[in-house]
């Protein structure tokens, strides 16, 4: 793995772990907001910060790129309100597991779609990593059933693996940058005709939806999405859907410190293996073959 590619997972790493607090963040926030006012406000703030420190690099911006922008965020807001929905019709863990199936289709669609060969070690991890997101999300609200909720979550799933998709081609031949500050700015819009459709619009009120909004609006998402963006240009649709399925872990990790939220010891077993499943995709692939004898 070259240094370029091991910076590109690294910042992965950690818009992964910012994404993992958006679960304590966003159940803070439901406090005071819609599920589609928290969407509005948390990328009005993203959209605004990106345009005022990017806007040079908007300058030459094409109508192509636009919209390639406008498809990706089609695809990233379409996942963010399944999840958000999905949540009023199955439990947390439901839609956990669910929703991280992601990096099994992006898998499938990378080798379906772009008739790309992936490596034995990575449908390893795939399997890892399902079987680990499984582990994590088991507690005695898993039901085992197939409703709206579910569909909703497997909706997810999908979309966001085809915005991963998505990104992988767009960043090819367009500045990474631009894409994702014109992202935010078109799920900003639309997000906020669909809180003025659908829901009461408010403005935080004290300084502790302040606190949240502006968490959620500048780690979880301006900061966390350009990251992604710049380091999917250096790597495979499936390496990053690996890595981004860490959130699950690092959510667990966020409830415990912060909410006080106990794990079971299946669950830890499931961030282990989730944590195997990234140390062998990172592993060099040379240093896990068997050396050939010198005689």
């Amino acid at each position: 793995m070259n240094k370029q590619q091991l910076k590109a997972d690294l910042a992965l790493l950690i818009a992964t772990a910012f994404w993992g607090t958006t679960y304590v963040l966003t159940k803070f926030a439901l406090d005071f907001f819609g599920p589609l006012n928290i969407i509005s406000i948390r990328f009005i703030l993203a959209a605004v910060t990106l345009v005022i420190i990017f806007h040079r690099r908007l300058i030459n911006t094409t109508r192509p790129l636009l919209v390639r922008a406008l498809l990706a965020s089609a695809m990233l807001l379409l996942s963010f309100l399944s999840m958000n929905y999905a949540l009023l019709y199955t439990s947390a863990s439901n839609a956990a597991f669910i929703g991280g199936t992601t990096v099994l289709f992006v898998a499938l669609f990378e080798r379906l779609l772009l008739k790309r060969k992936l490596k034995k070690r990575i449908w390893l991890c795939v399997v890892l990593t399902l079987t680990g997101i499984g582990l994590l999300t088991i507690n005695s609200d898993v039901r085992f059933v197939f409703g709206i909720g579910e569909l909703l979550s497997l909706g997810c799933a999908v979309s966001y693996a085809l915005y991963i998709l998505l990104i992988d081609r767009f960043t090819e031949e367009y500045d990474p940058v631009a894409l994702s500050t014109w992202q935010m700015v078109f799920i900003a819009l639309a997000s906020t005709l669909l809180t003025f459709s659908f829901e009461t619009y408010k403005i935080p009120s004290d300084g502790t939806s302040w606190l949240v909004i502006l968490l959620l609006a500048f780690p979880c998402t301006a900061i966390a999405y350009v990251a992604q963006i710049l380091a999917q240009k250096y790597t495979t649709p499936t390496h990053a859907s690996l890595i981004i399925s860490l959130e699950t872990v690092f959510a667990g990790l966020f409830a415990f410190v912060i909410l006080r939220e106990v794990l079971a010891p299946l669950n830890y077993v499931g961030a282990v293996l989730m944590f195997i499943s990234l140390v062998i995709m990172e592993f060099p692939e040379q240093a896990i073959q068997r050396p050939k004898s010198s005689h």
